[in-house]
């Protein structure tokens, strides 16, 4: 599955989402981001067991599927690349 986005469409998103997502958790899982894909869209989810939070990006993709990144991670590869980038995810279900 590949997802194409902007920075710019993205980057509010996923600061706001990765902000919220647990820096030390007992289940590592709840530092992740979970990304479900579906035609055109990403939504953007965090959670710390008491609030949950979610964002949704508009994207380029046909196909649908979830998956999860580390939250501090990706906010902070994203916000590394310039404003105008166009960032691709290529995902393949191996791990």
């Amino acid at each position: 599955m590949k997802i194409q986005f902007t920075r710019a469409q993205a980057q509010d998103a996923i600061k706001a989402v990765a902000s919220h997502a647990a820096v030390k958790a007992n289940l590592e899982v709840l530092s992740h981001i979970h990304v479900a894909v579906t035609p055109g869209r990403m939504l953007l989810t965090s959670s710390d067991f008491a609030m949950e939070m979610s964002a949704p990006v508009a994207v380029d993709c046909t196909e649908t599927g979830a998956f999860t990144l580390p939250a501090k991670r990706f906010a902070s590869l994203v916000a590394g690349f310039e404003k105008s980038a166009t960032i691709t995810l290529d995902v393949d279900g191996t791990m």
